[in-house]
């Protein structure tokens, strides 16, 4: 069952003075258990803010505009199934990589966890980082502090300039997207356009789809870091180095001979 909400409105605005009427007519949709298309209606912020109390309760669709419908079935999806509970994974690193190897290696495998850290503590950010790196099959819920690992990855993040990449992770407030080119080879969404790769990059909170999907630190395994992302593990154990802020950089090589 369907109801268009202009019709149980008698009206196609849906504004401040209007508040009342629109209640009651959602209440009406939630007792008959209908979904309410919110195609040709008009919407003040009140309205709108109203409706985003009732997405767990009723299903809304746009049947007029495709690309509304879209943000409305997302919307709802998210508020009726509400994402699993993690338990939280703290901790509070030093200037070594003692906290890095013990969670890489007594972390379960495909573990899931909320990491919940200091933000304005570099170290632990560059532990986050270097796990990411060290064990993809974690899932790890980051909304608590995503922007800031994004920037720090991005601020030592050193690729050579012929590396096709082609596919990234987007940071949008406490979410991560995947975004690939579209066919006419751009990237971004409905949301914000799309742009060439180049603009996209150096407009956007992105990192490359290989950071958190793949081995880059391989520790259980005799696979060497890509050659590719050696200068930006390099970069990260830095800061977890004794010798941060010197010019002295940490390799690869003296990693490994820490590990063992």
């Amino acid at each position: 069952m369907v109801y268009r909400l202009n019709v149980l409105m008698g009206t196609r605005y849906a504004i401040g003075s209007l508040m009342g009427r629109l209640r009651m007519a959602l209440e009406k949709a939630l007792e008959d258990g209908a979904t309410v298309d919110l195609a040709d209606c008009k919407m003040s912020p009140e309205a709108v803010d109203m409706i985003n109390r009732y997405y767990d309760r009723i299903k809304f669709i746009n049947s007029a505009d495709p690309k509304a419908n879209a943000i409305l079935e997302n919307n709802n999806n998210f508020r009726m199934n509400p994402p699993e509970v993690y338990p939280s994974l703290t901790y509070s690193a030093n200037k070594d990589l003692d906290t890095f190897l013990r969670l890489a290696r007594d972390l379960p495998m495909d573990g899931k966890y909320l990491v919940d850290i200091k933000q304005d503590n570099i170290m632990d950010i560059a532990t986050l980082a270097l796990l990411i790196m060290a064990r993809p099959d974690l899932e790890l819920d980051l909304s608590k502090c995503s922007n800031i690992l994004f920037q720090f990855v991005n601020a030592n993040l050193e690729l050579p300039a012929s590396m096709k990449i082609g596919k990234y992770i987007e940071n949008m407030g406490s979410y991560c997207i995947i975004r690939e080119k579209n066919a006419d080879g751009l990237f971004g969404c409905e949301d914000y356009g799309f742009m060439e790769e180049h603009v996209f990059i150096s407009e956007r909170s992105v990192l490359p789809y290989e950071f958190g999907s793949r081995p880059i630190i391989n520790l259980f395994e005799a696979t060497p870091t890509p050659t590719e992302w050696i200068k930006t593990v390099e970069n990260i154990m830095l800061v977890l180095s004794e010798d941060a802020g010197k010019s002295k950089k940490v390799s690869i090589e003296d990693f490994l001979t820490f590990r063992e």
